[in-house]
């Protein structure tokens, strides 16, 4: 194997994204069928993810289904916000097909993230 092919290999590894548990090497994963659209993302992005995600799906409070989208509830808006909104940046680059929001309860110290957007897509934030 030639340096260039050898370093090439290496780069292609790198760039590997974990969107939906599944890994990708380049390229867009696309399913009409299920819509959902996975696309890599870079080593940055997935080193702050490997931080975010137990944040998200694990200090939740609670979790409501929706008919098409599941809302993780979190108790201090104030310390989860800007945490969830991090979150929501970069799994918008993995994954522009799920619909995203957070949710200021009023006259509560509470936010909720929601995640979803089709019966594929809530399935996918299940805990």
């Amino acid at each position: 194997m030639s340096k260039i092919t050898a370093l090439s290999f290496f780069i292609s590894i790198v760039v590997v994204s974990f969107c939906q548990g599944q890994q990708t090497l380049t390229g867009t994963i696309a399913s009409k069928d299920d819509q959902i659209v996975c696309k890599p993302i870079t080593v940055e992005q997935m080193k702050r993810m490997e931080i975010l995600e137990p944040i998200v799906f694990k200090q939740y409070e609670k979790v409501i289904e929706l008919p098409d989208a599941m809302e993780y509830v979190f108790a201090d808006s104030k310390k989860y916000a800007s945490i969830l909104l991090e979150f929501m940046t970069i799994e918008r680059d993995c994954c522009p097909s799920t619909t995203m929001s957070l949710k200021f309860e009023p006259s509560s110290s509470k936010v909720s993230l929601i995640l979803g957007g089709s019966q594929k897509l809530k399935e996918r934030y299940k805990p």
